[in-house]
């Protein structure tokens, strides 16, 4: 399978489908009724919001409400008389009501139940008593929806990823006779990541033959920890090793070769949080110039005590030291030559007997 294409790539070859960040690089143009469709969707368009326009929208809904409600009530009150000079022996709609300030109060104190017990509603007012209910309902029914909102706002896991941190660079060495490519993903907070899953995808770009420019297409890379169905302890930093064998896309490249390929090598954690039980998912990518050939990280756990606890220095999370051992050539290559060192050896052993 080719992999890589010849033909010329689009500008600005620095654009990568995932930020180093996490966030998707993808913008939406053109898309017709757009706002519409969003506004069908209004609670996921209001959870993705700023915060500044989350708290805009809380608070704009109340004041809403309450001057909406204000006015009904004084159009009430006017048609009803009550806010004429009257006698004292007239029962008004609202006791203690005598301008428009004192019903807005009187309207706050209704959707909010305070109950300072000083206005009220006559039970002489049939329609007053209709929109205490009416109010009393609406009330309730926005504060629960903008509370649940805002309070299932505050629980989206977004900040947790920001406490997983993920290498800036990748590293290629020889591990066991064999080249890997080499991350490092560790967690910082003591909670632990609920069955953390850790999936490396290979994303590339193709060509069709016509010469269009085809959406790009990913595969998984086989990380070491396979059998364990890709799920991690995140204990401490955690190197995550792809071996490159005939499986890997990254087979038949070379040091040499390395950057000038067009492809993107994008990190997943996913898990759940152990005080929340929530769900939250992390993210960084790696572009071939991001790949550092013949390094590997630096161990970071320092002398052990056998009775102190395990301290892992943070100081060599993204460093790397040279390994003068691992070749300059692709994994083919390397595979080819360690076979042929092999049979070489055993045509001598058996020369020798």
């Amino acid at each position: 399978m080719n992999y890589f294409s010849s033909k010329p790539d689009l500008p600005n070859p620095s654009r990568r489908l995932i930020n180093k960040s996490g966030s998707t690089n993808i913008k939406c143009v053109n898309i017709e009724k757009q706002r519409l469709y969003y506004l069908l969707d209004v609670f996921t368009t209001f959870l993705e919001l700023q915060w500044r326009w989350v708290l805009c929208i809380f608070f704009s809904g109340f004041l809403l409400s309450w001057c909406t409600f204000a006015l009904l009530w004084f159009a009430l009150m006017k048609w009803h008389g009550d806010l004429d000079n009257h006698q004292d022996n007239r029962t008004p709609c609202v006791w203690n009501v005598h301008s428009f300030v004192s019903v807005l109060l009187f309207s706050m104190e209704t959707q909010t139940t305070i109950g300072y017990g000083y206005r009220s509603v006559s039970e002489k007012c049939e329609l007053g008593v209709f929109l205490l209910v009416l109010q009393s309902l609406v009330g309730a029914m926005l504060q629960a929806l903008l509370a649940g909102a805002v309070l299932a706002k505050i629980q989206i896991p977004k900040s947790r990823r920001k406490t997983v941190f993920f290498s800036d660079r990748a590293c290629v060495c020889l591990l066991n006779a064999e080249l890997c490519l080499l991350f490092r993903v560790g967690n910082i907070r003591k909670s632990e990541i609920v069955s953390a899953q850790v999936r490396a995808i290979f994303f590339k770009q193709e060509y069709a033959e016509e010469g269009e420019l085809l959406p790009q297409s990913s595969e998984d890379l086989k990380l070491g920890f396979e059998e364990s169905g890709g799920r991690m302890h995140l204990w401490w930093p955690t190197t995550i090793i792809h071996v490159i064998d005939e499986s890997s896309p990254l087979w038949t490249m070379s040091p040499h070769t390395l950057k000038e390929r067009k492809f993107e090598i994008i990190l997943v954690l996913e898990g759940s949080i152990a005080s929340t039980s929530l769900s939250f998912q992390a993210r960084t990518s790696y572009l071939p110039r991001e790949i550092d050939w013949g390094h590997r990280f630096q161990p970071m756990f320092k002398t052990r005590d056998p009775v102190a606890k395990y301290e892992v220095d943070f100081r060599y999370y993204g460093m790397k030291c040279p390994t003068p051992c691992t070749p300059m050539m692709s994994a083919e290559a390397w595979r080819a030559k360690q076979t042929t060192r092999k049979r070489t050896r055993q045509t001598l052993y058996s020369l020798s007997d």
